[in-house]
């Protein structure tokens, strides 16, 4: 079991330089200042200013040669046309939020000196689904950077995304992934559960136990006093926590602010990543829910998440967004623990 109380699973080396400035100028501040996110250049400054806690040396026990060399993967849900035919939304962020934990845990438990291409599979969570050779990437290994696309496309179908509805169901994501920890035989070392208003101290316990963690953040406006109603919502990958600083990093398959990616596949190679840092509020919310700094709550591309991944607790709930202030909550973390760890 690795465990540690001050980490981050995966800052990519291609944010090396960013960390070791972050560090240095962490002599002269406090690690603990809250940084409003009120404005569009705030959000670009997110990578100036929220890399500054240091990380841990132990942050390297997250990373895996084979093939997760910067931890969490951080694969983009703006490919493939992975778009609801009826709706026009970019509707997989679901399945590659799982993806993204399915990949990282397969290599976690992957030959170490193993590599891309190399046709070794010892771990058959993610397997070579012989995807058509794209750049980038070989053509052939479970770990093949083309294998992104059949992983999501098999992902969706199995928790049913835009089955009937936009997006993926908690429920359908959480039977999704014990029918597939059950079809690859790994059912006996990997198993789900679900925890509604997670609390951030559970996210860090979560993460701090080498465990893959899924948030579904929903997107809620108060249209008159105590009227609350659900815009839309959204997965994402805890990629790291800071605990005592209120913060997370998440692997976000709609946004890349920290490294933005060239293309919509560039994130397909999991040595590129863009792991972006938020503040979580745990004392304000609608019932108690954890808020978190996020850029939908600045309005930018609420439509694309408008009605989407709803709880049925949420149906009766949903709105169309009247222009007022938005504030992104934590309602479910679906987490995917080892059983060597739990037991």
């Amino acid at each position: 079991m690795k465990t540690n109380r001050y980490l981050y699973i995966a800052w990519g080396d291609l944010l090396a330089t960013h960390i070791q400035r972050g560090e240095d100028n962490m002599s002269n501040s406090n690690s603990k200042k809250w940084i409003p996110v009120v404005s569009a250049a705030s959000l670009l400054l997110l990578t100036l200013v929220i890399l500054a806690p240091a990380v841990s040396a132990a942050a390297d026990e997250w990373k895996y040669a084979n093939y997760a060399p910067a931890g969490m993967p951080d694969f983009d849900q703006k490919q493939n046309n992975w778009i609801n035919l009826t709706t026009g939304q970019w509707s997989f962020c679901g399945p590659v939020a799982v993806a993204n934990c399915f990949w990282w845990l397969d290599s976690m438990y992957a030959d170490p000196d193993g590599t891309p291409g190399d046709g070794a599979d010892i771990f058959p969570l993610v397997q070579d689904y012989y995807a058509s050779p794209i750049a980038p990437g070989p053509s052939t290994d479970d770990h093949s950077f083309n294998n992104v696309g059949e992983l999501v496309d098999r992902l969706a179908s199995c928790m049913k995304t835009d089955a009937g509805h936009s997006g993926t169901s908690v429920s359908d994501m959480e039977k999704g992934i014990d029918d597939w920890l059950s079809a690859t035989g790994v059912n006996q070392r990997l198993y789900v559960r679900t925890t509604t208003t997670p609390t951030l101290e559970y996210i860090e316990e979560e993460v701090g136990k080498s465990n893959g963690v899924i948030l579904l953040l929903g997107f809620w406006e108060e249209q008159g006093s105590g009227n609350w109603k659900r815009i839309g919502g959204h997965y994402v990958t805890v990629a790291g926590v800071n605990p005592g600083n209120n913060k997370i990093t998440i692997s976000d398959p709609f946004f890349d602010w920290t490294h933005p990616a060239a293309s919509s596949t560039t994130h397909n190679n999991p040595c590129d990543v863009s792991h972006d840092a938020y503040f979580i509020d745990s004392s304000a919310g609608p019932d108690g829910r954890c808020r978190i700094q996020y850029p939908v709550s600045l309005g930018w591309n609420v439509s694309n998440f408008a009605g989407m991944n709803v709880p049925p607790e949420f149906e009766e709930m949903q709105g169309a967004w009247t222009g007022g202030a938005i504030y992104t909550e934590i309602e479910y973390a679906v987490v995917i623990s080892s059983m060597s760890i739990e037991t």
